[in-house]
């Protein structure tokens, strides 16, 4: 779901600002939010592809950091990188829980203790 509601923040932040000869700061916050939210499930998850999810993300956000840094960045790099990322991580999302649905890994709530 936080992947989804990504993907409609970052078409909303593409209205807001839609020239890449620059650092895109809108898609940027939306980013860094996704990166948060990504690491904060990665952190309580007891599955691994959480953590492949977050690591292909944390790249997204150093392309917009180095962007940020480096003058004279290619930002035709730049704003190829953006989207790169997103394949692989939609492949371990779908890789992921196939692989835990074959296993016969449930989403059933944990119980305390």
């Amino acid at each position: 779901m936080i992947y989804v509601l990504g993907c409609l923040a970052t078409a909303g932040a593409w209205f807001v600002q839609s020239d890449w000869s620059h650092t895109h700061y809108a898609t940027f916050l939306v980013d860094a939010v996704l990166l948060v939210a990504f690491w904060w499930i990665a952190m309580r998850s007891d599955r691994w592809f959480p953590t492949w999810v977050t690591g292909f993300h944390l790249v997204t956000v150093v392309s917009h950091v180095a962007s940020f840094v480096v003058p004279g960045y290619a930002f035709k790099l730049y704003f190829f990188l953006q989207g790169f990322w997103s394949v692989p991580m939609l492949i371990v999302l779908i890789a992921g829980v196939a692989l835990d649905r074959r296993g016969g890994v449930a989403d059933a709530p944990r119980t305390g203790g």
